[in-house]
């Protein structure tokens, strides 16, 4: 039992502790549509629920807040991508206004 015990740590360390030199994307979906990633977001979020079917009747208007929502996080990420480009990364930065980006979010 002990060395059972002492063989699925050390498997758990190794596991852990080793470097993600695995992964051969950069961490962005380049070639994934963003209708299909919403499409894919509703679905695990309906299965993570288990909705009964009293439930499942409500549905419908959380899923249209969802796809909403991911639409406008769309057009603000084009938007931070436009300005982007117009800058460089240091101007970026430095032309970062915290108070008004609060305030943006307090009335959104």
């Amino acid at each position: 039992m002990f060395r059972l015990a002492i063989a699925g740590l050390t498997a758990v360390f190794v596991v852990a502790a080793s470097p993600p030199s695995f992964a051969q994307t950069t961490g962005r979906m380049s070639n994934v549509e963003p209708n299909d990633l919403t499409d894919v977001r509703i679905n695990v979020v309906k299965a993570a629920l288990q909705l009964t079917p009293d439930q499942e009747k409500l549905w419908p208007p959380i899923e249209q807040a969802i796809r909403a929502r991911a639409k406008n996080r769309e057009a603000r990420l084009a938007k931070l991508q436009e300005r982007a480009n117009d800058m460089s990364p240091l101007e970026v930065l430095q032309g970062r206004d915290p108070i008004a980006f609060l305030t943006r979010r307090a009335e959104a």
